[in-house]
């Protein structure tokens, strides 16, 4: 099955001619702390990054899925990128961050059609599992599976989730949850 699905994954990276198929949220976060702006040299590989990185994704969709009156969370004047929280962060590649970023992919994000594509948004999320089953997989599987594993604690987690999806310029649900209050 896992075999079928690297498979899978890699005949639609080539149909689409890049790695967006199989290049998400969870790599993105993976690739931010691979920059290590916000933390400190990992001895992970990638792709056990991109695991527990997985985890956080799938929570934070579920949680997003949960939301009930999406209109009445839709955030009503868009900030636009974190330029304050960006430089410190990524300091000298901020400019080559801020390229990567311009135009803002969600400057062109209509909220209402956001509200009224919201319970489709939700049927989708509903077919992803929960961060705890991601979890229980890559136990049996032997892999990384916590921050802690990886040599990071749960602090870190809100910026990641802040500054993550503007690694690539990709329109994934984590950019997308920055016009939608989640506290």
């Amino acid at each position: 099955m896992y075999m079928y699905a690297l498979l899978l994954s890699g005949l639609e990276m080539q149909m689409a001619g890049n790695f967006r198929p199989s290049s998400g949220a969870e790599h993105h976060i993976s690739h931010l702390w691979e920059m290590e702006g916000i933390n400190p040299a990992l001895d992970a590989l990638h792709g056990e990054k991109v695991g527990v990185a997985l985890s956080l994704v799938c929570a934070r969709y579920k949680k997003i899925a949960s939301i009930e009156d999406i209109a009445g969370r839709i955030v009503e004047n868009y900030p636009g990128i974190p330029e304050n929280s960006m430089w410190c962060i990524f300091g000298k590649l901020f400019n080559a961050v801020m390229d990567e970023n311009t135009p803002d992919p969600l400057s062109d994000v209509d909220p209402q059609v956001l509200v009224e594509k919201f319970p489709q948004i939700q049927e989708v999320i509903d077919k992803i599992p929960d961060g705890c089953w991601i979890q229980q997989l890559l136990t049996r599987a032997g892999c990384k599976v916590t921050l802690t594993d990886l040599g990071l604690t749960g602090e870190i987690v809100p910026l990641t989730l802040e500054l993550s999806p503007f690694v690539r310029r990709r329109m994934t649900l984590m950019r997308l949850s920055r016009l939608i209050n989640l506290d």
